[in-house]
């Protein structure tokens, strides 16, 4: 309905987009500060908003690509009714887009799709998303690959390291197909996923060689199916992840809560102060290097991960409910293991 290029200072707001066979906003190539505000999307065929960016193979530097697009007070059901890899937002060679405050459901595959890291410096926040992946699975409400690094001089030099992409509070359910709130799939780095709030899901993930990012301060809630409360394989050293200071609610105590691709080792990243909680007050297994089980107390023993971190038994909803509030609308809550003493 709406094809954007070589554009600067443009706005979408207000409007209803329903009914329509394709893509409902699509921004192409050059565009800077477009603004998609306040509009409602229903029943299309595709994406209600996508982005594609022009490089010269993984040369970005060339300033062809959407860049500082704001997409916010949105609603967006009822997509991919023709094309099922669509989304509420996709993004693909893009940067500095700001995803925020907008309602999300009812899609056939992830509601916010990021294809590359290209540059980064993108946020996703105040988001609330749920009935994802309706017609699809091994994916999430906002999924991620990186599969291609990417030259840009966003950091004000040529890099290829991007700038960290935020995902803060942002309300998320992970009902039908989805497996975590967040899927970081095929090579992801560079993420910041703080202070969220993900509901019948499993946790953090990064696999196929994803490193350098940081989840801390989440509430994951794995209520009624979801179990895994963290799993990623392991890099280089030196740029492990960074898992601190989540809570993690599990609806069980005798499965894989931690699974660790490669060794428990501090080589392959940081794991400290985070809470488990399971209906017996127990991890049973933790598991490393794919198949090698342990309990918490083995693996902070003779593996020295897991610093401060405990499990305990599960608390009342009405205390998990407290604890979802003060995430989603303060600014910056830190989370500890301590929750459980002072509910």
């Amino acid at each position: 309905a709406v094809f954007i290029e070589n554009a600067t200072n443009v706005q979408v707001e207000n409007n209803i987009f329903q009914r329509l066979d394709g893509n409902a906003v699509f921004l192409s190539r050059y565009t800077r500060r477009v603004k998609i505000r306040n509009s409602y999307f229903s029943w299309l065929g595709e994406n209600a908003v996508a982005t594609w960016g022009e490089t010269d193979g993984f040369n970005a530097t060339i300033p062809s690509q959407p860049m500082d697009t704001l997409i916010e007070g949105n609603v967006m059901r009822e997509l991919g009714i023709f094309e099922k890899q669509s989304s509420g937002v996709g993004i693909a060679k893009a940067a500095h887009t700001v995803i925020r405050r907008n309602l999300i459901f009812n899609v056939p595959r992830a509601a916010i799709n990021f294809n590359d890291m290209m540059g980064g410096g993108d946020v996703v926040k105040e988001n609330l998303l749920f009935n994802t992946c309706r017609e699809s699975g091994d994916h999430g409400p906002i999924n991620s690959w990186d599969r291609q690094p990417y030259l840009t001089n966003i950091s004000g030099t040529p890099s290829f390291n991007p700038i960290r992409r935020e995902i803060g509070h942002n309300f998320i359910i992970a009902n039908y197909g989805s497996a975590q709130g967040v899927d970081n799939d095929d090579g992801s780095s560079w993420y910041h996923v703080y202070n969220n709030v993900w509901y019948d899901s499993d946790g953090f993930k990064m696999d196929y060689g994803g490193h350098d990012s940081i989840f801390e301060d989440n509430l994951v809630i794995g209520y009624p199916g979801k179990a895994n409360c963290v799993g990623f394989g392991s890099f280089y050293e030196g740029h492990g992840h960074v898992v601190r200071r989540n809570v993690c609610v599990s609806a069980r105590s005798d499965t894989r809560l931690v699974r660790l691709w490669g060794e428990c080792s501090t080589k392959h990243g940081t794991m400290e102060q985070n809470l488990y909680l399971t209906p017996n007050g127990t991890i049973d297994i933790y598991t490393c290097s794919a198949n090698q089980d342990y309990t918490l107390a083995e693996v902070q023993s003779n593996f020295n991960i897991e610093d401060g971190s405990l499990a305990a038994a599960t608390p009342s909803e009405d205390v998990i409910t407290k604890w979802a509030r003060e995430l989603l609308w303060k600014e910056r809550k830190t989370l500890s293991p301590s929750l459980i003493a002072d509910p």
